[in-house]
């Protein structure tokens, strides 16, 4: 059977789940798509009609994932005791909308802080949900127009929302405001790194560490791949990139990773957990230890 989808994004509850939401190979372009999930008694395929999920988040709180349609879907699954198994998860997912961006789409990232959702997007999209439902975040005044890519958040009196152009935006528990970018660059991705600093990196080889006080040029003038996700795992910050590599984050800069995977490996999306770092590409699931990375085979996509 030849590849039927291409894995727009990965999530992960340590061993117990693992959800890979996809696109359809034959209609790339379709709003259409699945989620893909594995459990400790097999892999599961759930259809999804009238959208195509392209990010996915996990609310520890909650035990639930949340997985992210461009044109405001929202799918989830899980519950306080529900124990991770194939079995469990059949008939089980729900789906809610953000109607508000069904005018305004493309939506592009979903992100827990905080135990709260938050979801962003182009034409000044941010959104925040508490108890289930979905607030739109007015940024007109500050951001007109500002296509946002990434959200992120140390806590909830400290979030950021950046993007294309170098956008960059900030909430301080209070208000969002506009905080000084260095670089008019595409931001695509964030990371937490610490109790006080995030780190946000995109095109040209750009990576940059700061707060609402500035942003900090981290990565190397050499560098000129795009960088797509970002993650922080056991110490170390990780970055997929252009060329389908996987790089880590110095005190020297940015460097490519050896992967020593038998063949070609395509990679997008990082994700997370204490014990495992995930890396899904359009036609590769990978997972990593601290010390080595292997192929995930995904039954359900052969």
């Amino acid at each position: 059977m030849t590849q039927k989808y291409y894995y727009t994004n990965v999530v992960a509850k340590e061993t117990q789940a693992l959800f890979l939401p996809a696109g359809i190979l034959a209609a790339p372009d379709a709003a259409s798509s699945v989620i893909l999930g594995r459990f400790a008694d097999g892999w599961g395929r759930h259809n999804v009609q009238h959208d195509l999920l392209v990010s996915a988040t996990y609310l520890a709180a909650l035990n639930r994932f949340y997985f992210l349609g461009k044109y405001g879907l929202i799918k989830t699954i899980g519950g306080k005791g529900l124990q991770w198994t194939l079995a469990n998860v059949r008939g089980r997912f729900e789906e809610a909308l953000i109607t508000e961006s069904r005018a305004t789409a493309p939506l592009e990232c979903i992100r827990t802080i905080d135990d709260q959702l938050y979801a962003c997007g182009w034409n000044g999209q941010i959104y925040v949900s508490s108890g289930g439902t979905w607030q739109q975040i007015e940024t007109k005044k500050i951001a007109d127009k500002a296509n946002f890519i990434t959200v992120v958040g140390i806590n909830a009196r400290d979030i950021y929302a950046a993007g294309m152009g170098g956008i960059i935006l900030h909430y301080d528990g209070t208000k969002w405001s506009r905080v000084d970018s260095p670089t008019n660059a595409h931001f695509y991705c964030s990371t937490v790194l610490n109790s006080a600093q995030v780190l946000l990196a995109g095109a040209n080889g750009g990576v940059y560490l700061g707060n609402a006080a500035g942003f900090k040029f981290v990565g190397s003038n050499e560098v000129t791949e795009n960088f797509w996700s970002a993650a922080e795992f056991k110490g170390t910050i990780y970055l997929t990139a252009s060329k389908n590599s996987i790089w880590t984050l110095s005190a020297t800069g940015p460097a490519p990773m050896s992967l020593n995977v038998e063949g070609d490996v395509t990679t997008y999306r990082l994700f997370a957990t204490q014990e495992r770092l995930f890396s899904a590409g359009a036609y590769d699931l990978l997972e990593f230890d601290g010390s080595t990375w292997s192929r995930i085979d995904c039954s359900e996509n052969r």
